[in-house]
């Protein structure tokens, strides 16, 4: 079976390996952006509850939010479950055998989404595409 934390630690120190990227809001965006999670797209996701809270006490001061998001445990916790509950699990990836087989899909569905993830594996393997 593979193992997902390590996968997630990888997969963390590929996207946000430093504080620097951890929150964010692009001008094309409807709203912010932690750990990879769109509000926007995911606005029940519970870490929001922090992230806010944390804009908020600092005054809307990105560079020391995300300094403190980035160290939070909690948040980690949030975000962890978050990346298990959407791609990990949704991908059925505790079945694959070999953690490097499975670390690299779970990466990949997070960059290209799980369909497409799923459809390249397919097709890698001669399966029918159908994702």
């Amino acid at each position: 079976m593979a193992d997902f934390n390590k996968a997630f630690e990888i997969l963390m120190k590929l996207e946000f390996s430093n504080s620097s990227n951890y929150l964010h809001k692009n001008s094309t965006e409807r709203d912010y952006t932690v750990a990879g999670i769109y509000k926007y797209a995911h606005p029940k996701w519970l870490g929001w509850f922090i992230v806010m809270d944390t804009l908020e006490r600092k005054q809307g001061n990105m560079a020391i939010s995300c300094r403190e998001l980035y160290l939070n445990s909690h948040l980690k916790k949030l975000v962890m479950q978050f990346y298990k509950s959407q791609f990990w699990d949704s991908m059925r990836l505790d079945k694959i055998r070999n953690d490097n087989t499975a670390t690299e899909l779970f990466v990949f569905a997070v960059n290209a989404g799980t369909r497409n993830a799923v459809r390249k594996a397919q097709k890698l393997v001669g399966a029918y595409t159908d994702g």
